[in-house]
């Protein structure tokens, strides 16, 4: 009962602020709000100018430029507000606890040309198979 209460506490108090243990991409926006969430994101993606790719067991770069990937830092923090929110009561208080005991991590959202994706792909995968 100590439990629901609090749950319902934390729901209550943090209706614009992401809950405490959300992490983007394993960067920590937990307690932050919105546009500081999306400052955090920026500061932290900025210099990210490759993707890393996994293939059997070759590993592999496509740098961001040759398939113009950009980061979408409002999208991703406003994914991380809504993480353990819900109109359903007990779903609120469900999400309020574990979004608060326990590391919930959101994937970070971008757009990239999905043609110039696939054109680096067949370009890179078979020079990284024959390493």
């Amino acid at each position: 009962m100590i439990l629901t209460f609090y749950g319902a506490f934390i729901a209550h108090s943090k209706n614009d602020v992401i809950y405490s243990n959300v992490y983007i991409a394993d960067v920590k926006v937990g307690n932050m709000t919105l546009d500081e969430a999306s400052l955090k994101l920026e500061e932290n993606f900025k210099n990210e100018q490759y993707l890393k790719f996994k293939y059997n067991d070759n590993e592999f770069e496509i740098y961001g430029k040759d398939i113009d990937l950009t980061f979408n830092y409002a999208e991703s923090a406003n994914n991380a507000l809504k993480k353990g929110k819900s109109d359903n009561f007990i779903l609120k208080i469900y999400g309020a606890l574990t979004n608060t005991f326990f590391k919930s991590n959101v994937p970070i959202s971008i757009t990239l040309s999905e043609n110039k994706l696939f054109r680096q792909l067949a370009k890179t995968i078979p020079d990284a198979i024959d390493k």
